[in-house]
């Protein structure tokens, strides 16, 4: 998942925006990225705090169902500035640098406040346009077609674009007015729409307010809107949507709340599960937990079909959920991991599980994205670390040699970062994109079909 950092917020919405404060030493920005440190070299500004109480009681059944793996991404809206994100710090584990992070010579970016990586398809937005490539079927690039696109193509029939989440086979976006479009596969309501036909370009999803945020995974969305509701649809067979019912649920075709409270403050959908943060800090998992991606210690459930608050601490910032594991941000920029290790995709320095969240390193971060067996992360000094799986050069260090520890892959200069299947895609602070791992589809953007394992720029339409 990548969190634009940039995208300034509609005059027309500030009536709809809460209370501004700040809390815990650190602010906020107004809507949705709330709670999230700014990079350190922001100036201070005001935030917005909702107010949250507990949801409901969980129900707990166990599942089967293994599904296939898919992606995890959350886009946001945000605005204002943040506050500063803390003291850097240095890291007490961590490889050496790697070879990646493009050469010098790139061609200049041209206004791209947003990348997204799905499982095999990629999307940016620049000034306002939304452009996809990569894999195409089922129409998850909005293109009008089912072609595969091997560099960014635009999705022509809208402009305004403000945030985009890249699913598995589905893409869903929001406009500056706070409506949410998607399109791709639809064969669960993914779309949000009663047709269950592919959609092969943007349609708009029935919402009862504007969205601050969107979040797709393989086949099932979430939106946390503007006043703090959270509002999800697709796919519930193990619980995702929140809505406390019993194995193996109802897929829902339109968006229904999640519990009755609000004060949610962002949400990240996973492979079958989903983790949440609601105001002032608290965090929450819910759905599948047969691998303690849900962080809810040994003894807990294989699957939750309402959200669980995981511990009691109150200074979560961002959630990121994966496969079979999930990472989050404390502040002032604490990394913490849970769920499977099997490749080092924990960065705890093996290949041990860990059911409840553990701390990662003393280094402070500012944003985390995952995906199925690897994990990249930015530090508040705008250095990118990767680690975990890297069969298909993923993480950009020259090789295909898995890490357990988080390895620096460039020093300076980097902004976003977003994390599909097997490869990455990040952006740099000059707003160039880059792109490393596999490119079957040519979800790397770069031309072509080829694999790469060093990050190679991204040419994006001027």
């Amino acid at each position: 998942m990548a969190l634009p950092r940039r995208t300034p917020i509609p005059r027309r919405w500030l009536s709809l925006l809460p209370l501004v404060a700040c809390a815990s030493g650190f602010c906020c920005s107004e809507v949705s990225e709330v709670l999230t440190p700014a990079p350190a070299t922001s100036g201070g500004g005001s935030t917005s705090t909702l107010e949250a109480t507990n949801s409901g009681g969980a129900s707990t059944s166990e599942s089967t169902n293994g599904g296939s793996a898919g992606v995890t991404s959350t886009a946001t809206v945000t605005g204002g500035s943040g506050g500063s994100a803390g003291s850097g710090g240095t890291g007490a584990s961590g490889g050496s640098g790697g070879s990646g992070g493009g050469a010098g010579g790139a061609e200049p970016g041209n206004g791209v406040t947003m990348i997204e990586a799905g499982s095999y398809h990629s999307c940016a937005i620049a000034d306002g346009a939304l452009y996809c490539w990569g894999e195409n079927q089922r129409g998850r690039l909005g293109v009008g077609d089912t072609e595969n696109r091997v560099a960014p193509a635009r999705v022509e029939s809208l402009s305004n674009w403000l945030a985009v989440t890249a699913g598995a086979d589905h893409t869903c976006a929001l406009q500056d007015d706070g409506s949410a479009w998607c399109f791709g596969e639809n064969d669960v309501g993914q779309l949000g729409s009663p047709d269950v036909n592919d959609i092969l370009n943007p349609i708009p999803v029935t919402l009862p307010s504007a969205a601050a945020s969107i979040t797709a995974e393989s086949d099932f969305t979430c939106t946390v809107l503007v006043d703090g509701g959270l509002y999800c649809w697709g796919d519930n067979t193990e619980g995702m949507l929140g809505q406390d019912d019993t194995y193996p649920g109802d897929p829902e075709f339109s968006p229904v709340q999640v519990g009755t409270q609000g004060g949610w403050a962002r949400v990240d959908a996973g492979q079958g599960h989903a983790c949440g943060v609601r105001a002032p800090g608290s965090l929450w998992c819910w759905g599948r937990n047969s691998q303690s991606q849900c962080g809810l210690g040994e003894d807990a459930f294989e699957q939750y079909r309402s959200p669980q608050q995981v511990g009691s601490d109150a200074d979560w910032f961002q959630v990121e959920a994966g496969q079979n594991h999930s990472c989050g941000l404390r502040a002032p920029g604490d990394l913490w991991c849970w769920g499977t290790g099997a490749f080092g995709n924990l960065g705890t320095g093996d290949t041990d599980d860990r059911p409840s969240p553990t701390r990662i390193d003393d280094r402070q971060y500012r944003q985390v994205s995952l995906d199925t067996f690897h994990t990249c992360a930015i530090d508040s000094d705008a250095d990118l670390w990767c680690w975990g799986r890297n069969v298909e050069g993923q993480l950009g260090l020259g090789d295909t040699e898995d890490r357990v520890l988080p390895t620096r892959i460039a020093s300076g200069g980097w902004d976003q970062v977003a994390v599909g299947r097997f490869y990455t895609c990040a952006k740099k602070l000059d707003d160039t994109v880059w792109c490393t791992g596999a490119n079957e589809s040519g979800q790397l953007g770069v031309g072509d079909t080829e694999r790469r394992n060093e990050f190679t720029q991204v040419e994006l339409p001027h």
